[in-house]
């Protein structure tokens, strides 16, 4: 497979686990896009308040807190 850039196309990763969220990376950054991993609830936001995202992979069993994105 070659690597290709797709620029201006961005994702955005929620994961509170960072073997996983490292792994998200590689393959989000094989697919040649540009990549944010956030492990919290208010890094996500902050992200999302400031800059353009296109995609969202979100952890659905992320540990629950009372400020937790669930």
């Amino acid at each position: 497979m070659t690597k290709r850039s797709m620029p201006g196309h961005r994702a955005l990763i929620v994961e509170d686990d960072a073997e996983a969220a490292e792994d998200l990376s590689e393959i989000v950054g094989a697919l040649g896009w540009e990549h944010i991993v956030a492990a919290s609830r208010e890094e996500a936001s902050g992200v999302l308040r400031a800059q353009p995202i296109c995609i969202v992979l979100l952890d659905l069993q992320i540990k629950q807190t009372p400020r937790s994105i669930k």
